[in-house]
């Protein structure tokens, strides 16, 4: 498995981690939302914050003001600010608030 790969699916996990978090990800992927809105959801969904261990992934993550991903095996890798954010808006196809994909 390439490096992305590993910690698209680690941001994968770690966004759904609480109960119907796919209702509130399809809710802002027909809504659209702003970067600000983005992050603050991503915060809401990481949490305080948890982690995973099992099947060779390792993975940690943090909301708050300052939400962040961190791989730690097999690979080491930490998504945060702006990456962070495209990673999101990419994975999850959240447009916009006016309907338009990111282009950072």
């Amino acid at each position: 498995m390439k490096k992305q790969e590993i910690i698209n699916k680690a941001g994968i996990r770690a966004l759904h981690s609480f109960a119907d978090a796919n209702i509130r990800w399809a809710v802002r992927k027909k809504n659209g939302l702003s970067d600000n809105k983005l992050k603050e959801a991503i915060a809401e969904e990481l949490g305080i914050s948890g982690g995973f261990a099992g099947g060779g992934l390792w993975y940690d993550y943090k909301g708050g003001r300052c939400p962040e991903i961190t791989v730690s095996k097999p690979i080491t890798a930490r998504v945060k600010g702006k990456r962070l954010i495209v990673m999101v808006r990419e994975l999850l196809q959240i447009p916009e608030a006016n309907g338009q994909l990111s282009l950072f």
